[in-house]
């Protein structure tokens, strides 16, 4: 999963829905739990398919998918 935006976005976002869902959930349809928001931040990710019943295609796809979260940070970011 990743962002398409930048993180103080995305965060903006989730604040928003926070209290959208406060609200509604203060409402009617909340106490009946129907006509639930949308969440904004969740239009803000984005998935890779990652293959027919979480299968890679290769070793490298797998590998390459792998080595996204087992990079070490570069300095000053």
């Amino acid at each position: 999963m990743g962002l398409d935006v930048p993180l103080d976005t995305f965060l903006l976002a989730q604040a928003v829905d926070a209290l959208r869902l406060l609200c509604w959930l203060n409402s009617k349809d909340g106490e009946k739990n129907r006509n639930r928001p949308e969440t904004i931040s969740d239009k803000l990710k984005h998935t890779e398919p990652v293959g027919i019943n979480g299968q890679f295609e290769s070793p490298e796809e797998f590998e390459a998918f792998r080595a996204r979260f087992f990079t070490s940070p570069k300095e000053g970011e």
